[in-house]
């Protein structure tokens, strides 16, 4: 996911969420959501990008990665849920 201008960073959110590995751009928002669940690049060097991608297909690599996938998209979905019931409870006006 090769971003140079990223909002919030969907994409390689859902691709944790489907538990594919993801390559991504270390700019922007992107390492600040995915947390260490993804592989990172510069986003303007060539090497590196396929660097990562070459080490993606590496199944040590994959294993360590999945772990991390699976608890970073718990923490994320927990936080999600967590904040949502806080608005509603806002929005409803409960204590």
């Amino acid at each position: 996911y090769p971003s140079l201008n990223e909002g919030f960073g969907y994409p390689p959110l859902e691709a944790i969420r489907r538990g594919t590995l993801c390559a991504c751009a270390a700019d922007t928002s992107i390492p600040e959501v995915c947390g260490d669940a993804v592989l990172y690049f510069k986003p303007d060097d060539l090497m590196e990008i396929s660097n990562r991608v070459i080490q993606s297909f590496n199944p040590i690599v994959r294993d360590l990665m999945m772990d991390k996938m699976k608890k970073h998209y718990k923490n994320i979905s927990d936080k999600q849920k967590e904040d949502t019931d806080k608005l509603l409870n806002y929005i409803l006006c409960r204590d």
